[in-house]
């Protein structure tokens, strides 16, 4: 760990090192697949206002929780104001849910890339 970041071989984070063939003996190659149906998807998202995933580097993640995260794209969806911008069928939200995470991550001073994508499941 350098920095609270988990790291392999002290060098690079996790989600980094995959394609970094000098440290392939220190990594699993057994991949992480979580597929869903749409029915599932609407299950899982029974009774919320918005159904969303989020995918971002690690450059969000050192400086914020899960929580943090789901907090804030939430705030983002409940005060959207598409006369402001992008509508919501041109996934405004979702854009502007995305730029405010990179913006904070970057105020909270994240040393690594930071790219967050914010995806409407349902």
């Amino acid at each position: 760990s350098v920095g609270g970041t988990q790291r392999v071989n002290g060098t690079l984070a996790v989600s980094r090192s995959l394609g970094d063939a000098h440290l392939a003996s220190l990594l699993s190659r057994k991949p992480r697949v979580v597929a869903m149906s749409k029915k599932e998807i609407e299950n899982h998202c029974h009774g919320t206002s918005y159904c969303f995933m989020v995918i971002a580097s690690d450059g969000l993640w050192d400086v914020m929780s899960n929580q943090e995260v789901n907090d804030m794209v939430l705030q983002v969806m409940e005060e959207f104001d598409p006369s402001h911008g992008i509508t919501w069928e041109e996934g405004g939200a979702y854009q502007g849910a995305a730029q405010m995470l990179t913006r904070e991550a970057y105020i909270r001073g994240s040393s690594d890339n930071i790219g967050v994508c914010v995806v409407a499941m349902g």
